[in-house]
């Protein structure tokens, strides 16, 4: 597609090859340039390479919002983030 090559899996025993049991393989993502530039060449989770590294920012991503209240089910601030957020809508409003 463009300028970037492009696998196209068909048929059942092609895609379970790639996703099952090839998966390390096939588990990135498509590099986005813009995005890269933008956010620091993967230096974050959202345009980071699959493997170790990417593996260890999730694992720190998910223990920070964890400790920071956001959890499913009771306890968690799912409430607390609708409220602020109609807070800001409605200052953004009268703005």
């Amino acid at each position: 597609m463009g300028v970037e090559d492009v696998v196209v899996l068909n048929g059942y025993t092609a895609v379970k090859d790639a996703l099952v049991d090839r998966s390390d393989l096939f588990a990135s993502r498509a590099q986005i340039y813009l995005a890269d530039a933008l956010l620091g060449f993967g230096k974050d989770i959202v345009t980071a390479r699959w493997g170790a590294e990417f593996k260890q920012r999730k694992r720190f991503a998910t223990a920070a919002l964890k400790n920071l209240g956001m959890k499913v089910g009771t306890g968690s601030i799912e409430e607390k983030i609708a409220e602020e957020a109609s807070c800001l809508r409605n200052r953004v409003r009268q703005k």
